[in-house]
Formats: C-alpha cells, structure tokens, sequence
C-alpha cells in the first residue's frame, strides 16, 4: 500500500511520539497540496456576505462545522433560526416530577431488542449528533443490527464497504469529520453501509427515500437496520407538507414499525434564549432520556406521535477551543506545536490515519490556525497518523505522529 510504504520509509525521521503533546521539533516534508472541500474562516464570511441565496447562513454553518468552528458554526445557525420561547416554573416542575431522567444511550439499548428499525436524526450542522450516533454503534451491532444506512452516502462510492473509509465523494455532510469517524466506526464493527437518498423535493423526495430503504430490506429482511438521516425524515405519523416523512412513509411500505429518536429538539443553541425552553431549565451531565412511571420516553407534546425517543445533549463545554464531546469514542487529547509550521497563515491542520490516503480521504479531525502560535488540539485514537498542514497558498507540509 502507498501510505504504508511512505511510513516505513519516512518513520525514521519524521516519528514524533505523542502522548497529550507533540516533541518540541518535529520534522516536516514538503508536499504536494491536497485538493480537499474546505474553506478558510474567512472565505466562508466572504461568501456569506457576498451571497444572495436564501440558504447562504445554513451553507455557512456547515462549512464552519467542516473546520471544526464549533462556536461560529452555533452563531451562523441561530443567525436564521431565531425562534426566542419561554416556559414559566410550573411547566418546569410539573415535567421534573412526571418524568426521570436516564441515559439515552443505556435507554436507547434497552428498547432495540423490540425492533428491527431503528431510525435516528440530525442537524446537518451539528457534528456532536454524528458522535452520539457512533456511540450507539457497538451495543446496537451486538443486538442484531447489520445495516446502516446514510442520507447522505452516494451510491456512486461503491466502494466504501470494501475500502473502510470514507472519501470526499462519498457524501456531502460526511466531509465533516465526526460524520467520517461514524462512518469508519461503523464499518470497524461490521456494519454493512448503503445509500437511499432520492431525488426530489418534498414529497416526492420522502416517498423515494423510504421505497431504497424498503429495497434494501427486501434484499435481507432477516437482519436489523440502522437510519441515520436528517431532521424531520425521522417522523412518524401525518406530516402535514409532504402527506408523511420517509419514517411514516417506510412504515406504510412494509408493515414495520421503526423506533424513532429525535436529536435534534432538544440540543443546544449560540444563546439560551433560542433553546427549547424545557431545555433551558436542566442542567444536563450527559446525554439523557426522560421516562414517565410507564417506561416512555418524554414526547412532543403538539405531535406526540412523531418520534418515540427525544433526547436531550448537555451543554457543550470548550476545552482549548474544542469541543469537550470530541474527546468521546476513544479519543484523547493530542496537543500539536505549529510554531516551526514554516508555511504562511492562515492554514489548515488535518490529520489523517496512516493506512488511509490523505489525498482523498476525509480527515479525523481538522483546525484552522489563524494567527495564534499556540499548540492546537486534536482529538484522535490511539495510532499512526499523517498531520497536513495546508494554507490558501497551497503550500502544504506533512508531518507523522505515533499517538500511544
């Protein structure tokens, strides 16, 4: 294999042993720049001010997402989704004392054994909702379930099953780096993947995307199914702009009630004041579930019908500007030096694993560095890695670190 090759003949010079730092003088090889989908911060502001589309601020949001821009990405967002709501205390107590909360993903677990399809959500922005997908991965593999399918895979990368890796053509949101390591998790564990995204729009769109689904079933009706797609295509029941989604839709078409979990209601906001305001009176430790005296999740109450499983995400807490949920899955804290990075700023700090080719496939985890010269943090695995160090300019550098 090519990388393999470049690492055994470069290792001797170029090794760097990380624990949660990086050796004080790593040495780099200039290489060629890599042609990869990502935008610099401020390339993405320039679009957005110079943009007339009226989807320029969500398009914005999940560039911000694609870097890693955790706090702009959250402010980008809200900047078009401004929808302020209070709740008074009685509100508050009455749902403290109806409900008890769980942990979503021991609940989640435990309701599997009942079906054979269990369909999750997301904010196409939100990356810490494709890391809590990948925490349910293993215990859900072990339960039965064989297949995962993804919105936003292309059935052009007929590959990816055999490769066990995702590329930049394998999808759109999975560019991002914690949607390419729920990809790799998933494949890691056995999971087949496969497409169903359809074209259309509305409800032309739900109708093709649960009839792929249902074709695939039909393939091996046997086994166990994992959905993971976006925002309301997880509802069940009427839907009142596209008749049903493709969750209601998939229902209709076999005969197989899916468990449905939303994700995406209750997470948090840039400010408090645009959150769920039930989600604005708890304070959350983990990702959580809350069950009345009968075992159900809490529900929606203007459509109770829609999802079986709402889970709420605790705040996000910023540890050397990261996320504090990136560190989750096996991570650790990996602390890299740029103040010898001999390449004008700003650019871009990717890794990649060593047995994957960095010219094409998606990183594990990528920072922008501006102008600051402090160490930036990654969040990896233990395992060899190519670090790429990319600015404007196309001048690129690669570095290999070992992190034990």
């Amino acid at each position: 294999m090519m990388m393999k090759s470049l690492l055994i003949k470069l290792i001797g010079i170029a090794t760097i042993i990380v624990t949660t730092k990086c050796d004080s003088s790593p040495e780099l090889i200039e290489i060629e720049p890599i042609d990869h989908p990502y935008k610099f911060s401020q390339e993405i502001l320039t679009n957005l001010e110079t943009s007339s589309e009226p989807w320029k601020y969500q398009v914005a949001a999940w560039d911000y997402s694609y870097i890693g821009k955790y706090e702009e990405m959250l402010n980008i967002w809200d900047t078009e989704h401004d929808n302020r709501s209070t709740v008074n205390q009685e509100v508050v107590d009455s749902f403290r004392q109806k409900y008890e909360r769980k942990n979503a993903k021991d609940y989640i677990v435990s309701q599997a054994d009942s079906f054979q399809i269990i369909i999750i959500n997301e904010a196409h922005h939100q990356p810490l909702h494709r890391v809590f997908t990948t925490e349910l991965l293993k215990e859900l593999y072990g339960k039965g379930y064989r297949y995962l399918g993804l919105e936003t895979l292309q059935e052009s990368d007929t590959e990816i099953n055999k490769r066990k890796y995702p590329i930049y053509s394998s999808g759109t949101y999975s560019i991002e780096p914690q949607f390419g390591n729920l990809i790799r998790s998933a494949l890691d564990i056995g999971y087949y993947l496969f497409a169903y995204e359809s074209e259309g729009n509305g409800r032309e769109r739900e109708i093709g995307q649960a009839r792929n689904i249902e074709s695939q079933i039909k393939n091996d009706s046997t086994t166990k199914y994992l959905i993971h797609c976006g925002f309301d295509h997880a509802v069940e029941g009427e839907y009142k702009s596209w008749g049903k989604a493709m969750a209601g839709r998939l229902q209709e078409f076999t005969g197989i009630n899916p468990l449905t979990i939303n994700q995406t209601e209750f997470t948090e906001r840039s400010v408090d004041s645009l959150e769920n305001p039930l989600f604005q009176n708890l304070s959350l430790i983990e990702t959580s579930v809350f069950i009345d005296r009968m075992g159900n999740s809490f529900k929606l109450e203007e459509n109770p019908e829609w999802f079986d499983i709402m889970i709420f995400h605790p705040k996000t807490k910023m540890v050397h500007n990261r996320p504090d949920w990136i560190l989750r899955n096996d991570k650790m804290k990996v602390n890299i030096d740029v103040k010898e990075i001999e390449i004008g700023k700003p650019f871009l700090a990717m890794a990649f694993k060593e047995n994957e080719d960095y010219r094409k496939s998606v990183p594990v985890d990528i920072v922008e560095v501006e102008d600051n010269l402090e160490p930036i943090t990654f969040a990896l695995e233990k395992g060899y890695y190519h670090i790429v160090f990319q600015n404007q300019n196309h001048e690129a550098r690669l570095k290999l670190v070992n992190v034990k």
